[in-house]
């Protein structure tokens, strides 16, 4: 992943990224992005803390420039509190595989990630993405 860059307010940004870049994430992931309800999804507990940097480089998230990248990272649905949930999207299938909320620590300047979800039934196409059929099995997390 390319090294983050600081702007004069602060806010990190992915190399290469700019406010046009919203634009794009429209083919990908429409606003307001609706998260599709899971089918069997699994969440466990996290119980990350967070600093606020941290937090605002998850808030900027991440656009792959070419399909070898395999995931976008995207921060959606912000409230009035400042919670929001990030999600991994796969590129070639355009899904949501992982999301977790963030929020944040009363006292200010840390965020909590409390836990993490994820679809178990996943369909892959059989065909690289051809539309021919798909095949349904558990999503195993990685190790």
């Amino acid at each position: 992943m390319p090294e983050a860059t600081t702007t004069e307010n602060t806010v990190p940004q992915e190399i290469g990224r700019t406010t046009s870049d919203e634009a794009e994430f429209e083919d990908i992931v429409p606003r307001p992005y609706v998260v599709p309800v899971m089918e069997e999804p699994k969440t466990v507990p996290w119980d990350i803390d967070i600093s606020e940097a941290d937090f605002k480089r998850l808030q900027v998230g991440f656009r792959p420039k070419e399909q070898d990248d395999k995931w976008y990272f995207l921060a959606m649905n912000p409230d009035e509190a400042g919670n929001l949930v990030f999600h991994i999207i796969r590129f070639f299938s355009r899904l949501t595989f992982y999301t977790f909320p963030i929020k944040p620590v009363d006292g200010g300047g840390r965020y909590k990630i409390d836990s993490l979800s994820w679809e178990q039934k996943v369909a892959i196409p059989r065909d690289g993405g051809g539309g021919h059929g798909a095949r349904r099995g558990p999503l195993q997390m990685p190790s």
